[in-house]
């Protein structure tokens, strides 16, 4: 033999030992095709290529083998480590080496993708060394042999399509779903919909046997409503997951896989710690982009807008706990602040984010409690779930009157909104509608009213409950960390709405405190003293009458409001009627019933002269009349100076005034007239009185109400007297 025929001979037997060497391993047919496509690029190597090869390796031979599956694909992997050639571009090519009867389609988020994987599957195909091989296993059919679908003449074929396109007349063994979604698209509701739709509607249905054909999705994470988080969320059991992030976490699947990290790092040659960093810029992938493309999370593990190590939690006096940590973007376990709860507020409020229907697919209903002291907001309570209209009523309800000093509830105008406020503004005062503007909602938890929610955060002075006190409040944390790569974000509405609220809305009354026991309280009256007796009726726009009665105690210089009526549509006899009751029994004299001027209005039938003439009929001595030169603004705030010195008292049965005078607010520079009627009768009267007894206030100075105020809670009104039941006997 010749030096020609024995190089000729080795050849040749290098040629065939590859051959078989391919056929036999789908990872070494991998290595040496790449040679053929990126012949300028070395391959880097890393252990994933072989365990992802070996697995697709192992499904294919089930398929030709027709064996039933177990289940179906999902794998979640960084960007540029050669995924899309190892399950979508060599895979057709490799099995065709031996079965070239199987059928494939792969589908991509646009057709230029999806194509340019099926032109590189053709150009290895049609490769001298793929030919030298297996030439003579297959041919590409000329009569179906365009860029995006071909087939051989064994029965073989390979076809592309993208989201959202139809498939019509293809059947597959195996459909690969590689990148179903644009990765700038993932914030997009609409998109999302299209791509699960699309792969559930469309592709779904195109594989041959649904005992036998394989599925295969293959994306990084975008949101938590992704196509992976649907499919996991919707049917785990049917699909194997795997994970594999840059940097080791605990959301690598399957566990196993851990073991093949170095220093904490996936592919250190290809994402070396400096890379990562380098991704991870605002100006690169960003927080969130670095989150799901390199971490598979939807946010960052240590949180998006929303850091985990930003809470502070409050714990009851006396309560020993656990510490709470969290570990920060650099690695450090961070522990949280703990800080005893207020035994009272400047004000509580409830916060509604209100939702549609109560069915399974809807957004969560979600109300909290919010108790404000100075700077700091704390959540008290929280409510979530999939609520109908009737259930997110009676949940409104329910924690409205789960504290006696909630003064205000707030629920975000959109939804089921203007109707809650429809059915409830008579049964619940305070009910107020927040518009949510033009500004989407991150933008709303990020800039909202120049105090944004997310800063209020972080600054720690947002304060939720011990998760110890509370379960509940892991999945707050968890929804802000993901936001807003989360589905459900009623919490972090809620909560913003809330902190916004309290943060930039100003109360008229700041010093009114519904749980100080020397402002609020089951009083008793004694009229032996002589009290200077008040009664006030106004009038809305609605023509419903507000009344109040009140009586200020010379000895004591306090006023003691004992007696309402809200939004009353008597007629004026009754009206009279019920003025006589409650006044007359309570007192030999009353200085009169102040009335606002829209009380008389239309001189010769006004309201006010009909209660007059009954009022007179029924010999009562009670004149109405109008506030004398009434100073609206300086009554306001000398009803503020009043309740900071403790000199206005209001009986616990006086429970739409309470909430009221905690509630009052101002909207552009004006105090708020609907809603807070009471709050105009409690002004009539200190304008009279102050008229009367010319009262004189210092300075107010706001209490601290961080000690607890000491007292009996039960002030009596001109000494020691037998009770008297307070209130309006309305009958």
């Amino acid at each position: 033999m010749t030096r020609i025929e024995y190089l000729a001979k080795k050849v040749r037997i290098k040629h065939d030992l590859e051959k078989v060497k391919c056929e036999k391993s789908y990872y070494h047919f991998f290595k040496r095709a790449w040679r053929v496509l990126e012949n300028d690029t070395p391959l880097d190597k890393n252990w994933h290529q072989k365990y992802l090869c070996d697995l697709l390796q192992k499904e294919m031979e089930r398929i030709a083998a027709r064996q039933p599956k177990d289940k179906d694909l999902i794998i979640n992997i960084s960007p540029r480590s050669g995924k899309s050639y190892i399950c979508t571009i060599m895979l057709a090519p490799w099995v065709w080496s031996k079965w070239p009867h199987i059928k494939f389609l792969n589908n991509s988020h646009n057709k230029e993708l999806s194509t340019k994987h099926c032109l590189d599957s053709r150009r290895l195909i049609e490769s001298e060394w793929y030919q030298s091989h297996w030439g003579h296993m297959f041919e590409l059919t000329s009569d179906m042999n365009t860029k995006s679908w071909y087939q051989n003449d064994k029965g073989g074929m390979r076809k592309s399509t993208s989201t959202g396109a139809g498939v019509y007349g293809a059947g597959a063994d195996v459909i690969t779903n590689d990148d179903p979604q644009d990765p700038e698209k993932g914030q997009s509701e609409v998109e999302r919909e299209t791509v699960i739709r699309h792969h559930g509607k469309t592709l779904y249905s195109r594989i041959n046997d649904q005992r036998i054909g394989l599925r295969i999705v293959i994306q990084q994470r975008l949101h938590e409503e992704d196509l992976t988080g649907y499919l996991l969320k919707t049917n785990p059991e049917k699909y194997i997951h795997i994970c594999i992030p840059a940097e080791e976490t605990d959301h690598v699947f399957p566990k196993e896989l851990k073991s093949y990290y170095k220093l904490g790092l996936f592919f250190p040659l290809r994402f070396s710690r400096e890379i990562l960093a380098d991704a991870k810029l605002e100006s690169n992938l960003g927080e969130y982009g670095f989150a799901g493309q390199m971490l598979q999370e939807p946010a960052p593990p240590e949180g998006g807008m929303f850091k985990k190590t930003w809470w502070w939690f409050w714990k009851h006096p006396g309560q020993t706990f656990a510490p709470v940590r969290f570990t920060d973007a650099e690695g450090n376990l961070v522990e949280s602040k703990v800080i005893n709860l207020p035994q009272r507020f400047d004000s509580v409020i409830d916060s509604w984010d209100p939702g549609l229907k109560g069915e399974l697919t809807s957004d969560d209903v979600v109300g909290s409690k919010w108790g404000k002291l100075k700077t700091g907001k704390f959540l008290l309570d929280r409510i979530k779930g999939k609520l109908t209209f009737g259930q997110t009523k009676a949940k409104i309800r329910s924690l409205r009157s789960s504290r006696a000093d909630t003064s205000t509830v707030i629920i975000e105008n959109s939804a089921n909104g203007p109707a809650l406020q429809d059915d409830l503004k008579e049964e619940i005062p305070g009910i107020i509608l927040v518009k949510t503007g033009k500004l989407s909602k991150e933008e709303r938890a990020r800039v909202s009213d120049n105090t944004p929610y997310a800063a209020q955060v972080q600054a720690g002075n947002v304060i939720i409950p011990h998760p110890q006190i509370a379960p509940w409040v892991n999945d707050w944390i968890k929804e802000h960390a993901d936001f807003p790569r989360t589905k459900q974000d009623g919490q972090v509405d809620s909560g913003g709405q809330a902190v916004n609220y309290l943060t930039t809305r100003k109360r008229v009354w700041p010093y009114y405190q519904p749980l100080d026991p020397v402002q609020r309280s089951d009083f008793k009256v004694n009229w032996i003293g002589s009290p200077i007796n008040y009664c006030s009726i106004y009038m809305d726009s609605a023509m419903k009458y507000h009344v109040m009665g009140a009586a200020w105690d010379k000895f004591e210089q306090r006023l003691f409001v004992y007696g309402e009526l809200y939004g009353s549509t008597l007629p004026m006899p009754d009206m009279a009627t019920l003025l006589v009751k409650n006044l007359r029994l309570r007192s030999r004299t009353c200085s009169g019933v102040i009335c606002n001027d829209e009380m008389f209005k239309d001189q010769r039938k006004s309201p006010a002269k009909v209660l007059s003439s009954e009022l007179s009929q029924l010999q009562a001595g009670v004149s109405v009349r109008p506030s004398r030169r009434y100073d609206k603004a300086g009554s306001i705030a000398l009803v503020n100076t009043l309740f900071s010195q403790g000199k206005i008292c209001v009986h616990e049965v006086c429970e739409k005034s309470n909430l009221q005078f905690a509630g009052w607010h101002v909207e552009k520079e004006i105090p708020v007239k609907l809603g807070f009627e009471l709050c105009e009768n409690l002004c009539l009267i200190i304008s009279e009185l102050n008229k009367s007894v010319k009262l004189l206030a210092s300075s107010a100075k706001l209490p601290d109400y961080t000690e607890k105020i000491d007292g009996t809670g039960n002030p009596v009104l001109a000494g020691e007297v037998p009770n008297e039941k307070a209130g309006w006997d309305a009958k």
